[in-house]
């Protein structure tokens, strides 16, 4: 339960920074069209395309995170990780359930869209996605989180609720490009 605890409260705070607010070869993803640019981050162990019009900016979150932001629609993402223990998928459930009942509670006018448990090439983790009020506009994230060898990898989209449909195809391109060395 205590490592629940401080998983939600790292989420808690890459999702009020996001909230807020290398690289790179340029390429096309192949599944969205969308020209991209590749971060790797060989100390954490990780990789994903990003569009190629998204500028890294700091992601004022505690440990090892990057972000991006897109600067004419202001939509951004942040990926960090955190050492935990690996969770069984009945855990993966128990700790989705309380990080809906956490946000509920944290965030002004949260409305949860959808949450899953999921498999992102082959790493098993959790979505949620969800809209809330910051600053007095309507946005909507997406959280990502994935754990693999006792490492959780967070991926964290915001946008304006109003462009939320139309970047969900570069939250996706993230997403299905992350890979876990």
């Amino acid at each position: 339960m205590k490592k629940y605890l401080i998983l939600i409260a790292l989420l808690s705070a890459v999702v009020l920074a996001s909230g807020c607010v290398d690289n790179g070869n340029q390429t096309t993803n192949q599944t969205s069209g969308i020209a991209t640019k590749t971060y790797t981050n060989d100390t954490a162990g990780y990789s994903f395309e990003y569009p190629e019009n998204w500028q890294q900016m700091p992601a004022n979150v505690t440990g090892d995170a990057v972000g991006f932001r897109d600067e004419s629609t202001g939509t951004n993402l942040i990926v960090s990780t955190l050492s935990t223990t690996q969770p069984t998928d009945e855990e993966l459930t128990t700790f989705l359930t309380q990080l809906e009942s956490q946000y509920g509670a944290q965030f002004e006018g949260f409305d949860k869209v959808s949450s899953n448990t999921v498999t992102i090439n082959g790493v098993k983790g959790i979505e949620i996605i969800f809209k809330s009020t910051s600053s007095g506009e309507q946005i909507q994230q997406r959280q990502v989180i994935l754990f693999k060898d006792n490492v959780a990898y967070f991926l964290t989209f915001t946008a304006k609720a109003s462009e939320y449909a139309k970047e969900s195809a570069n939250f996706d391109a993230v997403v299905n490009s992350f890979k876990i060395q």
